[in-house]
């Protein structure tokens, strides 16, 4: 078996925006409960500005932020599309190059126990 710290190219972090706190907090409490994350935090009121069908729109949404195993991303990116309000939800990950020894075996630990 390989040493954790040789599979950090496995470590991802995922960040997406919900249109509401209920939403980013039903979204991750199914994510949790599934063991498909280890963990997220959700940054409410952030002030999004962007173009949609030819107008440009702002409007306050909550920014997701979120950590598991890239082996996983699918599933969880299935589990958003599939309960977010979204028709085009902003889903981007991230790979963790490095991190606290102790935390990257939690993380680990979290999404494959």
């Amino acid at each position: 078996m390989k040493d954790f710290k040789e599979e950090l190219e496995e470590f991802i972090q995922i960040q997406w925006t919900a249109s509401s706190l209920e939403e980013a907090r039903a979204i991750l409490e199914k994510l949790l409960v599934e063991k498909l994350i280890c963990c997220g935090s959700i940054i409410p009121f952030a002030e999004s500005w962007y173009v949609w069908e030819g107008e440009v729109v702002t409007e306050q949404e909550m920014k997701v932020v979120m950590k598991t195993m890239a082996h996983l991303f699918k599933k969880v990116e299935k589990v958003i599309k599939n309960n977010h309000t979204y028709e085009i939800p902003e889903i981007l990950v991230f790979t963790i190059k490095n991190g606290s020894d102790s935390y990257l075996q939690w993380m680990r630990d979290q999404v494959l126990s």
